[in-house]
Parts: structure tokens; sequence; C-alpha cells
């Protein structure tokens, strides 16, 4: 009888550790999961909070890669007009005006990616050229219009929200456009 005790006793509490040992299973399971769910929508709501922080940067970014692709196409255009008139000296301005744009083109795409941002360059055809000296009219008239479109609104907003990175680079785009300016109208 003794015997028979002590085993009843000893199943009573193997069947209460049993008991409490799922009990604090499934306590973990629920903190892990309550704590999975917590660093899931903390994380979701910084992604976005960061996606809308740098939205109108990203937009700007991709705007100014936009406007360099069609006016590098642009000059290239009018490189090839100015090669068959024989204009050396206009065929090399307007070729590294294309270049320049390029570059443009490419660092402001670079930024908007490393932020979040997708750049796909458009597919728009370049203007029709006409003579070398009706060209380099339209390309100052164009590269005035795009300056005073924007003067530096894109760098001011960079600089408002913080990212001082792509306001570097949009000031000295803005810099850089000047000088095409000066260069053309000479």
């Amino acid at each position: 009888s003794r015997d028979l005790g002590t085993l009843f006793s000893c199943s009573a509490e193997k069947t209460t550790m049993k008991s409490r040992n799922i009990a604090i299973m499934v306590f973990c399971l629920f903190a892990g999961t309550a704590l999975l769910v917590t660093i899931y929508t903390r994380s979701k709501l910084a992604g976005q909070a960061l996606e809308s922080e740098w939205k109108s940067t990203i937009e700007d970014l991709c705007d100014n890669s936009t406007s360099a692709h069609i006016q590098s196409l642009r000059y290239t255009s009018y490189a090839t007009q100015a090669a068959r008139e024989d204009d050396t000296l206009n065929e090399q301005l307007f070729r590294a005006l294309a270049y320049s744009e390029l570059i443009h083109e490419r660092m402001c795409a670079k930024a908007a990616e490393l932020f979040g941002g997708e750049y796909t360059s458009p597919h728009s055809e370049a203007d029709i050229s006409t003579t070398t000296e009706e060209n380099l009219k339209r390309s100052i008239s164009s590269a005035r219009t795009r300056h005073n479109l924007t003067q530096g609104e894109a760098a001011s907003r960079a600089i408002e929200s913080g990212n001082r990175y792509v306001a570097r680079i949009l000031i000295w785009i803005d810099g850089s456009n000047r000088r095409h300016i000066e260069l053309l109208e000479r």
C-alpha cells in the first residue's frame, strides 16, 4: 500500500508539472507572438514614416532625373546637327552639356534609389533639331526657363526635411545649370 501511495503521489506531481509546463509554454508562445506583432507593427510604421518623410525629396530627385535625361537627349541631337554643319565648337559644347546632364540624371537617380525611390528613365524622343544657331537660342531659352521655374526650390525642400546629402546634390546641379546658361550665352 505504501508503494501504491508513492506511485499515486508521483503520478499527481508529474501531472501537475506537465500542466505547469504546458501553461508556461502557452504563456511563452502568446508573449512571443505579442512581441513579434509589436515589433512588426512598429517597423511598418517606422517604414511608412520614413517613406512619407522622404516622399517629396524622392519626387524632386526623380523629376530632376527626368528633366536631365530629356535635356541630355536634346543636347545630343543638337551636337549631331552642329557636326552636320561642321561647327566643331558648338558640337563640342553640346556634347559636353549632354554629358553633364547625363551625370545629373545618374546622381539624382542614385540618390532617389538610396532613399527607397525608383527611377526609370523616360522613353522620350529628342527634339528635332534645326540649325545650330536656332538650337543655341532654344537651349538658352530652355535652360533659363528651367532654372527660373525651380530656383533651388527642391534644394530648399531637402534642407527643410533635414536631408543635407540630397540638398548638396541639388545645389550642385543648380549651380551647374547656371554655368550651362553662361556657356550657351557665350
